[in-house]
């Protein structure tokens, strides 16, 4: 099984394959953090064959003004960035009482011992390298997550810092 850092060594392009959307389903949207171009763009690429619409930004700091101009469904943000971290980002995010469910990926994921550090304010935690199908898999239970956290809650999707919402 490849995974995101050999893939993309070895591979010109993804190999999740597409999954197929229902007629007039809105395809959602996912912002995609990484400061390595090339896992960036190969993360972008993987979700967009899954079926997602997805933005990316290269660290915390860009895209901490992108979640200010779009609502997105899902976060998944690599923790070591330069000018504002995964789990400064996190912090932020969480601050702001955006309830967008958020993965972290990071190669250093021993320093987060069953996740105690992030206190629950992460879906889920991807250690590096990962395979394309766990990256899937990954924001599949995201997304899950934040259908059943609206079920239950009644929050609206992401309401942004300024106190509006967009659903």
């Amino acid at each position: 099984m490849n995974t995101l850092i050999a893939e993309t060594k070895t591979a010109p392009s993804p190999v999740a394959p597409p999954q197929p959307l229902s007629l007039g389903a809105p395809r959602r949207r996912i912002l995609l953090v990484d400061d390595l171009a090339q896992l960036r763009e190969l993360g972008r690429q993987v979700l967009v064959r899954s079926g997602y619409n997805v933005d990316t930004a290269e660290d915390g700091a860009e895209a901490w003004a992108a979640l200010h101009k779009q609502d997105y469904d899902l976060l998944i943000t690599d923790n070591q960035m330069p000018r504002l971290t995964g789990l400064e980002l996190i912090r932020k995010v969480r601050e702001a009482r955006m309830t967008v469910p958020i993965i972290l990926t990071s190669g250093t994921l021993a320093q987060f011992p069953e996740g105690d550090q992030l206190g629950g304010k992460c879906a889920a935690l991807l250690a590096k390298p990962f395979t394309t199908e766990q990256l899937v898999s990954a924001v599949q239970n995201g997304l899950r997550a934040r259908t059943s956290l609206r079920r239950t809650t009644g929050l609206p999707f992401n309401p942004r810092p300024n106190g509006s919402v967009n659903e």
